[in-house]
């Protein structure tokens, strides 16, 4: 068949297996052969090219369908099997052929492309390093970065941070070592043979870093400590934003990203989107306690695509308020993290007798696996919830 713009605008993803697992769907072009258009279960669309390289038949993923238009797709593919026919290169991935003098902000680009599955939190710290240590290099090509370079910015920015300075390492390391791998220059060459990051290992010249000893959950002695601590937090949102996590049994990763359009307030849901598929949503029960915390009327009229616990401004998210987090901490003396804060969800919940199966439900949705709730799925959410609710309420006074 000949693809077409609209039978790819109309094509419906194909059915999960009978175990629940993705599945994938392939049309192939009759005119470009090994074109062809990959379909998940997920809804992701994606453009394909299957050529024989060295032997072996090779899936080259070239965009996604609503990133990359038909005709870009197909004058990629043509571009690509005549250097393939040319070179027979094996290790081209994802399409990928550029200048020997890729920069740094250019391979970084290259590497979340190739990485769809990060979390928007880990992209949020990594352009925090991009910002930070690695700021100056940004339009440095990444064969000019020596050892003597990583040596002497590892050793300048320890005196700012040296958490920061050992995490900017680590994704410079894992940059340079996607591009050795992954990207090949005009020559199809690799672009760089060694990583110079490797001299911090060689050297063991990585920083320890002291870490307060943090328990799996806050214990039933230590709780109202810890919420008397949340109540003298200046900020409201992030005191909230606290509260929610520790109520609702759902992970920092989902709760940070939500916007008042995603709540009904009505209904008492919250839509969650998952990160791993743009199509992939679920309506997910909170309690009366949930709904009141985030009302619309206690972020002074905020609009519909506002956060519902925003940054430092109304134009980013809260990520790891780290600060706030010190806060409680020195006020209570207890050690928490955002993560602690859903395995103590899980603590009170086993201990108000939830069932396994809601506590599999939680624990799934948590590690951001797409599930529809039955309407029963539902009620045992929420009185899961309230449980958890009523619980800690006589533990803290509410």
């Amino acid at each position: 068949m000949q693809l077409t713009k609209a039978f790819v605008e109309q094509v419906s993803p194909p059915p999960p297996t009978p175990n629940g697992k993705g599945s994938q769907a392939f049309y192939r072009d009759s005119l470009i052969t090994g074109f062809g258009l990959r379909v998940a279960s997920g809804g992701a669309k994606s453009w394909i090219l299957e050529r024989r390289i060295r032997g072996k038949v090779k899936r080259i993923t070239l965009g996604r369908c609503d990133a990359l238009s038909l005709d870009k797709a197909k004058s990629r593919a043509i571009k690509l099997i005549k250097e393939i026919e040319q070179e027979n290169a094996p290790r081209i991935i994802n399409g990928k052929i550029v200048a020997e003098t890729i920069k740094l902000q250019a391979a970084f680009d290259e590497y979340i492309v190739a990485h769809p599955a990060l979390g928007q939190l880990t992209i949020d710290d990594y352009q925090r390093s991009m910002r930070g240590p690695l700021s100056e290099w940004l339009t440095t090509p990444i064969r000019e970065l020596s050892e003597a370079n990583i040596l002497a910015k590892h050793r300048a920015y320890a005196g700012i941070s040296k958490a920061r300075c050992n995490n900017a390492m680590r994704l410079l390391r894992a940059i340079l070592n996607f591009t050795a791998l992954h990207l090949l220059s005009e020559h199809h060459k690799p672009i760089i043979i060694s990583n110079p990051v490797d001299i911090l290992s060689r050297k063991q010249l990585w920083y320890p870093l002291h870490k307060t000893q943090v328990g799996n959950f806050i214990r039933s002695e230590q709780l109202k400590h810890w919420w008397q601590a949340t109540r003298q937090l200046r900020k409201k949102t992030t005191r909230d934003y606290l509260q929610f996590l520790l109520m609702s049994g759902l992970p920092r990763t989902m709760v940070s990203g939500l916007r008042f359009k995603d709540v009904d307030f009505d209904k008492k849901m919250i839509r969650l989107k998952f990160h791993r598929d743009d199509a992939a949503w679920l309506d997910f029960p909170v309690t009366d306690y949930l709904v009141k915390l985030v009302h619309a009327s206690d972020r002074n009229g905020a609009d519909v695509a506002c956060f519902l616990f925003p940054g430092l401004n109304n134009e980013t998210a809260i990520t790891d308020p780290r600060a706030a987090i010190k806060r409680v901490q020195t006020l209570s003396g207890v050690p928490f993290s955002l993560n602690v804060l859903y395995r103590t969800f899980i603590f009170f919940a086993k201990q108000t007798g939830a069932d396994q199966e809601t506590l599999t439900l939680i624990s799934n949705i948590s590690k951001g696996k797409h599930i529809e709730l039955s309407e029963k799925e539902t009620r045992s959410i929420r009185n899961m919830q309230k449980n958890v609710f009523d619980k800690i309420s006589d533990i803290v006074d509410l």
